[in-house]
């Protein structure tokens, strides 16, 4: 890492499952804070990582992370509840450093310091091939030369939804709301950059920024050459192994063209085994039967 890069702090948020729920045998692979601190080992494996946040009602002791305690939301609100934690971090939090806001379930493969040496205040990734949510919300890199930035785009998307969205305030909302900003309310002002309300909007590309493996496959064997990498649905079961070949200090030591060879065999079996697990948890916090 060059010594010379800037200081970049980390938030992201997650609330337990209910209990008992199809959703908790999933997060119990690899619960939220454990991905958590992951991901900011990863982070800090390339930038200088100044502090790190999590917004959570499930406080696991990881000495990298600073806690915030939060009450769990209810589930037909549960995007909505989480845009207004996020809204209020930064109303309650003057921060210097340029801020990251993602989820837990990622991890960074590359140095992503270049991106705040350009002209916006928030930027946010896209992925092609979805017409109704073409913004993902897994990632934001917020540019604190403006810093009021976070709090009034995060304040922008709660008056959005519940304006708009609140029948899908429970799921999915967020990305609704980042269309609905970007197609209809905010102005280009020049190529992949939007301005609202004085805010400068950047679109990066979500194939690099914020990239998820189709039909969940883990790419363990020919990883891809990415900046980030969202471990979404059933690839969240490999990214322990990921960090451990491909980000961590001790890499080299484990990575053996043979190792690799086996251990994608053997998560690719693992993917097949979690599907009845993922299918099931399309319903979401319904408790198990």
């Amino acid at each position: 890492m060059d010594s010379g890069v800037i200081s970049i702090s980390l938030l992201s948020t997650y609330f337990a499952p209910l209990a008992g729920s199809y959703a908790a045998n999933i997060d119990a692979i690899l619960p939220g804070p454990e991905q958590a601190r992951l991901m900011g080992l990863s982070f800090a494996q390339h930038d200088r990582l100044e502090r790190q946040y999590l917004i959570t009602d499930d406080i696991a002791q990881f000495s990298n992370i600073n806690y915030i305690l939060a009450a769990s939301p209810d589930s037909d609100q549960l995007t909505l509840e989480i845009l207004r934690k996020q809204r209020d971090f930064f109303k309650y939090n003057s921060l210097r450093a340029p801020i990251i806001v993602c989820d837990t379930d990622l991890l960074f493969f590359k140095s992503v310091s270049h991106l705040f040496e350009k002209d916006f205040d928030i930027a946010l990734t896209k992925r092609l091939g979805n017409r109704k949510m073409p913004f993902n919300s897994g990632i934001f890199f917020v540019n604190n030369r403006n810093r009021d930035a976070g709090y009034q785009f995060w304040s922008l998307q709660v008056q959005t939804i519940e304006r708009y969205f609140m029948s899908d305030a429970g799921w999915y909302g967020d990305q609704l709301v980042l269309t609905k900003i970007i197609d209809d309310l905010a102005t280009p002002v020049g190529d992949d950059l939007y301005e609202i309300d004085g805010l400068r909007i950047l679109v990066l590309d979500g194939k690099d920024y914020n990239f998820s493996p189709k039909r969940e496959h883990s790419y363990l064997f020919l990883r891809p050459n990415v900046h980030v990498y969202h471990f979404k649905g059933r690839s969240r079961a490999y990214m322990r192994h990921f960090y451990r070949f491909y980000v961590s200090p001790e890499k080299d030591r484990f990575l053996t063209p043979f190792k690799i060879l086996f251990h994608s065999v053997t998560l690719e079996l693992s993917r097949k085994k979690l599907k009845h697990l993922y299918l099931q948890a399309r319903e979401r916090l319904r408790p198990v039967a």
